[in-house]
């Protein structure tokens, strides 16, 4: 109950076409994968969305995981209607905090000195009370969104963080 399978699909990526996606899926299902994950480059979501929607006419009930790096412009809220249970922003964070560590650096060496960049940064006390909120309750960082109550829901998905100490932590 505490961990699932969820299958990646590459097709799409690939270029192996809708079909192949969807065949693919389906024997993912069959073999027993809890969810299904499918991704795309294109920066429109047209063909996830048409994925979604022809998964879920065979496929009611297994959650569909997407990954909206590339066709970031569409909502949680439209995603949730084509029956996506999970968005995963995968990369979107660490992207953000690269330029401003980059903008730090450079008025560092400009300036000599740190004083010039203290209205950027988060007191040290603030960073010590978030870590220990974090691993205080033994858990990494999980970010999820939960759709709306309206939008198709499968069985409850359990969250599931590594614990400190565990292999790759």
């Amino acid at each position: 109950d505490d961990f699932m399978i969820i299958a990646r699909i590459e097709s799409l990526i690939l270029e192996q076409g809708m079909e192949d996606a969807l065949k693919r899926a389906e024997a993912f299902v069959n073999a027993g994968a809890d969810g299904i994950m499918i991704h795309s480059r294109r920066k429109e979501p047209d063909e996830i969305l048409e994925f979604c929607d022809k998964f879920r006419i065979k496929d009611k009930k297994t959650p569909i995981v997407v990954v909206p790096s590339s066709f970031n412009t569409i909502t949680e809220e439209e995603l949730a209607a084509h029956g996506v249970n999970i968005v995963i922003y995968a990369n979107q964070l660490t992207r953000s905090a690269f330029p401003a560590m980059q903008k730090t650096a450079e008025d560092i060496l400009k300036y000599h000195r740190a004083k010039e960049v203290d209205d950027r940064l988060m007191s040290i006390k603030q960073i010590i009370t978030l870590i220990d909120e974090i691993w205080g309750k033994g858990w990494n960082i999980i970010i999820w969104v939960p759709f709306p109550k309206k939008a198709h829901k499968p069985k409850p998905l359990k969250k599931r963080a590594f614990q400190r100490g565990e292999e790759g932590v």
